[in-house]
């Protein structure tokens, strides 16, 4: 009996490292504004990569990176003008990538898109990347 429960700490044991040893999700970030002159705001797309980097360095097992990287999140954002009315927000829209080793290009896995005050810029970024972990699951789920 004593030797079941040793062998069933140790089974347990390895399990768990062999779990905690996975590779990280190695993603790149591309925020931009957009091309139009009268909308561009590099300041806002410096500020937008600031929050989504923070938010997706506070999860457990994803490195922000640009090289070798497995996702891409490309995201465009900018204050949109209405004729006669006063900006109010900003719209983030973009999509999540994978980078395909068979033709060499990028295939989109996760589309989005988002209206914000400004003064909740920083929830909405963080809303993004929540949005994100949780279709990172499934792939979390393949792993084990």
């Amino acid at each position: 009996m004593k030797k079941s429960i040793i062998l069933l700490c140790i089974a347990l044991s390895i399990s768990i490292q062999v779990k905690a040893e996975q590779p990280p999700f190695r993603i790149r970030t591309i925020i931009q504004t957009t091309e139009n002159e009268m909308l561009k705001d590099e300041e806002l797309a410096n500020q937008v990569k600031s929050y989504i980097n923070r938010e997706l360095r506070s999860l457990n097992d994803v490195i922000v990176t640009d090289k070798d990287y497995f996702l891409t999140i490309r995201t465009t954002v900018f204050e949109p003008i209405y004729e006669r009315v006063q900006k109010s927000g900003l719209v983030i829209m973009g999509g999540v990538m994978t980078y395909r080793l068979d033709t060499g290009g990028e295939g989109y896995l996760m589309h989005f898109m988002w209206y914000t005050p400004k003064n909740r810029l920083r929830e909405t970024c963080d809303k993004i990347i929540v949005s994100l972990d949780n279709y990172l699951d499934g792939f979390r789920n393949m792993r084990e």
